[in-house]
């Protein structure tokens, strides 16, 4: 998932703050589609 992140939407990785990273969902939701995670129930 890091990885994936950093290669296509670093903004979502980046240091905030000093704080670390904080993906948004829209983030997390394309990078489990792009590496074929499927949603399980709702």
């Amino acid at each position: 998932m890091y990885s994936w992140l950093f290669n296509h939407r670093q903004r979502a990785v980046e240091n905030r703050d000093d704080q670390g990273s904080h993906p948004e969902e829209d983030d997390l939701r394309v990078a489990f589609e792009a590496l074929g995670y499927e949603r399980l129930g709702d």
